[in-house]
């Protein structure tokens, strides 16, 4: 992991969520900084910075996510397109926290090209597999229902 520390010696974790503004996203944000309330930092020696990744939501989405930012836990939230997303040169995160899907049964059906490419995004994948060293992908049974195709 590449996990820093600012100027008073706090480790500082950033964190990319994609699908931040989706069912995964949202629950994660409301969860990870509920919990990080709740804990006793000694001396506040750890920060957490999200960047929030989204695709579409409306502006009521990007302010209650920034909001939920504390001294604990920053968020910022970036609108994007994971299909074409590449980091900046100067953007390094710890994990990926991987959430977006195209879970719309129907909207997959009518575009199966854009269904696999955000459901299974390997240019996304690509893009990022050198900037950031742990990328967790987590979805519903909407989009992986864990069973094999015969």
């Amino acid at each position: 992991m590449s996990i820093t520390t600012d100027s008073s010696s706090t480790i500082v974790v950033k964190i990319l969520l994609t699908g931040a503004s989706g069912f995964l996203g949202q629950h994660f944000l409301h969860s990870f900084v509920r919990y990080n309330a709740k804990r006793d930092f000694a001396e506040n020696s750890v920060k957490y910075h999200i960047t929030a990744l989204y695709h579409t939501a409306s502006q009521d989405f990007v302010t209650a996510a920034q909001a939920l930012s504390s001294d604990k836990v920053q968020i910022s939230c970036q609108k994007c397109n994971l299909v074409e997303y590449n980091p900046a040169a100067d953007e390094v995160y710890d994990v990926c926290l991987h959430t977006a899907a195209m879970a719309n049964i129907r909207a997959c059906q009518n575009n199966p090209e854009l269904a696999k490419a955000i459901n299974v995004p390997t240019s996304f994948f690509q893009a990022i597999n050198k900037k950031i060293p742990m990328i967790v992908a987590l979805s519903t049974d909407q989009v992986y229902d864990g069973k094999q195709q015969q």
